[in-house]
């Protein structure tokens, strides 16, 4: 061993001295030579090393970073019990959780619940609640905190949006951390309630239900959700310009990613987008397709199919023209719905044949005619007219009726007489009249309706209102022929507000004014039903019904969209059902990464 010492230091004394004599002899160019090559290895190696890192490496989560939203609209009550307007649901879903909460995949998980549990008659479902929960000013989240809550959204003085959901619901306190709700009868939606956000008790305990929507408390908001408001800005008039918030490290479900979130509140869509393409706002939401094709290329456009169904809601018994399936089939060839998505809605949309997209329960396409051209698509209608005895009149309207001209042939002595007889009667025309909102969109497809119909031989009269004169004296007294509106399904329990016969009368939903005993039966069936796979496989047979029946022309369900100018990972969302949900997620949103050898990522 020792000599081997001795001839590697001989051998490495030699080699330095015979490197330093060699680069002693250089000239200028070798040395600009040599100096590119020692810095060619140098690069070479770390690209290398680089390289083999990235092999063995992945990108995963870092804490940190912040963006900024636009909003349009104003908060006015940044509290669950009294929330109505989209602004409020949005601050609010940030700001408190509830028993359950929407996941990304639209699937309802447990937030400050640990567990629940529903009994078998689907009367009674308790929870029990996470140890040592939290509200944002470090106080305990207690069974007391739900309880409260519940009794001020069933308080008729504090007028809660939320009030129906839970009339009749019996809360009780089983033990510090569970808790019950007694039904008076099955409702298989009822666990989506549970995710109403929970207000603290020690706050609002000394709050009487008169001063309820006047408390500051409204404003200055404490929740348990995923951020808890840390500034609000106002303008001159005291209204809400700003609001920062910051992540909250003890929210039930883990610490978000995201350190800051800026939420910036905007008088009209167009201020929104000015100041988006300004960069001074990292995201704008709830964009009109108007607004979305205008952005930048570069700009990153998320969109989801809002379970929103338009429809041209038929009332036979001020129409009765439009009790002819006929009819209805014909107008149901001939209108384009692809087409008046992309003309109206720059694409942002999905085309429907039936009360629900395809998606919802499985496919349910029923009346969907793929003959994309036009003219086919009007000859095809018209045929379908004339089968059914329609015919052209002098002004290219079909009709009926009228003046008709038949052969005769009767016996007069011994003779065989033969002659034409002309007989009157009432003329029907083919026509009849929309009734729909001022709404630009609304008023836009209403018009391509109409000129639709009119290629096929069909008069149709637009009768345009501002909304609350709409709701008040054409769709509550259900007066009108023809009604294009949209309805919105939350949840899939909505169908029964929206399509059973017990809901014809206002104030119920049901503006087709459609019956059938059957679709009632299942809709009932389905309160009751359990078992989700059960309850889906009730709801499909509901739809299917409903599409071969034909009350509505379904026409397409709006997108939302929601646009970007910075990276924001796992904030895609595709099963939203109100606006709100896009922030389901919000606590596994990131910005910032870490690059971590596979063997040492957790998860």
């Amino acid at each position: 061993m020792k000599h081997f010492v001795r001839l590697f230091s001989f051998w490495n004394k030699n080699s330095r001295a015979y490197a330093q004599n060699i680069i002693r002899t250089f000239t200028k160019k070798q040395w600009v030579l040599f100096v590119v090559c020692v810095v060619l290895l140098f690069s070479s190696t770390l690209i290398l090393l680089n390289k083999i890192n990235l092999s063995f490496a992945t990108q995963i989560p870092a804490e940190g970073g912040s963006f900024s939203e636009g909003i349009v609209g104003t908060p006015r009550f940044i509290n669950p019990v009294l929330a109505i307007s989209d602004t409020d649901r949005d601050v609010t879903s940030l700001v408190f959780s509830g028993l359950m909460r929407r996941s990304q995949e639209g699937k309802l998980i447990p937030d400050l619940a640990e567990s629940y549990d529903i009994s078998n008659d689907g009367l009674t479902y308790t929870f029990t609640l996470k140890p040592k929960l939290t509200f944002h000013d470090g106080k305990s989240l207690a069974v007391e905190d739900i309880v409260t809550t519940i009794k001020y959204i069933q308080d008729p003085l504090i007028k809660s949006p939320k009030k129906t959901n839970w009339d009749g619901v019996t809360v009780t306190k089983i033990d510090d951390r569970t808790i019950s709700f007694k039904l008076k009868q099955p409702f298989s939606g009822f666990l989506e309630n549970t995710t109403i956000g929970i207000i603290p008790l020690h706050i609002w305990k000394d709050i009487s239900p008169e001063e309820f929507g006047l408390a500051k408390e409204n404003r200055d908001a404490i929740g348990s959700g995923p951020y808890e408001i840390k500034n609000i800005s106002t303008n001159s008039n005291n209204s809400i310009q700003k609001i920062t918030l910051k992540r909250f490290n003890k929210f039930a479900l883990g610490k978000p990613y995201i350190t800051k979130i800026t939420l910036n509140f905007y008088p009209n869509e167009n201020a929104a987008v000015t100041d988006f393409n300004k960069n001074n706002i990292t995201i704008v939401g709830s964009l009109s397709p108007k607004y979305a094709s205008t952005l930048d290329k570069d700009t990153e456009i998320i969109s989801s199919t809002l379970p929103r169904t338009f429809a041209l809601f038929l009332n036979p018994t001020n129409a009765p023209i439009l009790a002819d399936k006929n009819i209805i089939k014909a107008m149901n060839i001939a209108l384009d719905r692809n087409k008046i998505i992309d003309e109206v809605l720059s694409g942002y949309g999905t085309p429907l044949y039936g009360p629900v997209t395809e998606e919802r329960f499985g496919g349910t396409s029923i009346n969907q005619n793929s003959q994309t051209d036009e003219a086919k698509r009007i000859e095809d209608a018209r045929t379908v007219l004339l089968d059914a005895g329609w015919r052209t009149g002098d002004d290219g309207i079909f009709q009926k009726g009228g003046s008709t001209t038949k052969t005769v042939t009767e016996k007069v002595g011994k003779k065989t007489v033969t002659k034409k007889v002309t007989q009157k009667g009432p003329v029907t025309r083919l026509a009849f009249t929309i009734s729909t909102s001022n709404a630009k969109e609304l008023q836009e497809i209403a018009s391509a309706m109409k000129d639709t119909f009119l290629k096929i031989g069909i008069d149709v009269t637009l009768q345009i209102y501002d909304t609350g004169t709409l709701q008040a004296s054409v769709i509550r007294p259900r007066d009108y022929q023809a009604l294009f509106f949209g309805q919105i399904l939350s949840h899939d329990s909505d169908l029964y507000a929206f399509w059973h016969s017990s809901q014809r009368k206002d104030p119920g939903l049901n503006v087709a004014l459609y019956a059938n005993k059957q679709v009632d039966t299942y809709l009932t069936q389905a309160f009751t039903e359990k078992d989700e796979v059960g309850r889906t496989n009730i709801y499909r047979k509901v739809v299917e019904t409903i599409s071969k029946d034909t009350p509505a022309i379904f026409v397409y369900s709006p997108d939302f969209i929601y646009a970007t100018n910075k990276t924001i990972y796992d904030m895609k969302n595709q099963n939203i059902t109100s606006t709100s949900d896009r922030f389901g997620n919000i606590y596994k949103w990131y910005i910032e990464t870490d690059s971590v050898w596979n063997i040492f990522n957790k998860k």
